[in-house]
């Protein structure tokens, strides 16, 4: 219940206004009181044991400055105007004569950093101490304690990389783990240190192999990489073998017909090979030519489509067998041609 303005006489409101530091601690926390003293002009006698903040001015703030030796010892002791001067663009003026003092030698950032179990957490939680020792490099030294996610560059020596370069049969399974490869690389040692492994194809290099089904179909390809042709056969639903299995269910026996070899002898040798399977008897699942390079299509001309056509007794198997080159034909209109007595 408020109490009548009559009843906040001198003495009252002196008893009240004691329990403050200041007038705005007052004015906040009995504001009837305050203005009742206010408006019978009592305030300034009633308030004379509060603390008054003095206007701070440049010249204040300077003296204050110059009484201390450096900005933490200014800004502890004399907080107001520390902050003051610093909003005006002052304080860089007014502590010129101050000792520059850094926190953060090596002794220092190297105690904070043991607190931490990464370099990501000793940045996130002490920016200032990271950021000075990175770039005074002492980062390795006053790390070396915690654990890394993953091994930074400056771990992967030569022996260290020549370590992981033995687990490995292949370039290429080498180069999966990354960084060891990538420094290996980077200084040149590969050479060395893959001298023990089997040799791989490459945009150079290709190798020949083989599909066999059991009813007489069979896939010969050429790959610079094995192991991601073979997946694709078993995996990519637009694989002639992955569709011939598909409609046969009859698995094809894997064979490899040759190692990696110089990409001219191996296109040739592809060539050949279809030509063996095919005077065997065989039925070619490939889709293009053989000694094709990346997929490339054989150009179908009225001639080789005829002499392909010779080969087999109607169109449904010159369809099953070679259907670019009956596409081909039928699309230019030889195919009438070609099979007469066909519908």
């Amino acid at each position: 219940m408020s109490k009548n303005r009559n009843y906040w006489t001198k003495e009252k409101c002196y008893e009240v206004s004691k329990n403050f530091k200041t007038r705005q601690e007052f004015n906040k926390k009995e504001r009837c009181v305050y203005i009742t003293a206010y408006n019978r002009g009592w305030l300034d006698e009633i308030c004379l044991h509060m603390d008054i903040k003095e206007k701070l001015t440049k010249e204040k703030c300077q003296e204050y400055a110059n009484s201390c030796s450096t900005k933490t010892e200014f800004s502890k002791k004399f907080g107001r105007a520390f902050y003051f001067s610093k909003k005006n663009g002052w304080i860089h003026e007014i502590c010129n004569h101050m000792k520059k003092i850094n926190h953060w030698t090596k002794e220092n950032c190297k105690k904070e950093a043991s607190k931490y179990k990464t370099r990501k957490e000793f940045y996130q939680k002490c920016q200032s101490a990271y950021t000075i020792s990175s770039k005074n490099k002492w980062l390795n030294e006053i790390c070396s304690h915690m654990q890394w996610k993953t091994k930074p560059m400056y771990y992967w020596t030569r022996e260290k990389c020549y370590e992981i370069a033995l687990r490995c049969k292949t370039r290429q399974e080498f180069q999966n783990y990354g960084r060891p490869y990538r420094v290996a690389y980077e200084n040149k040692w590969l050479d060395e240190m893959c001298c023990h492994m089997k040799n791989c194809g490459n945009l150079f290099k290709r190798m020949i192999y083989l599909y066999e089904f059991s009813d007489g179909h069979v896939y010969i390809g050429l790959t610079c990489d094995l192991g991601r042709r073979v997946k694709e056969h078993i995996t990519d639903k637009n694989s002639s073998v992955y569709k011939y299995f598909k409609k046969s269910r009859l698995i094809p026996m894997y064979k490899e017909l040759t190692e990696y070899l110089d990409i001219n002898i191996a296109s040739k040798l592809e060539k050949d090979y279809i030509k063996k399977y095919e005077n065997l008897g065989y039925r070619i699942l490939n889709k293009v030519e053989g000694g094709g390079l990346g997929g490339n299509k054989i150009k179908w001309t009225y001639k080789s489509c005829k002499e392909e056509s010779m080969k087999y007794k109607n169109r449904t198997e010159f369809c099953k067998t070679k259907r670019r080159a009956y596409e081909k034909s039928k699309k230019e209109g030889w195919i009438i041609e070609f099979y007469p007595n066909s519908l």
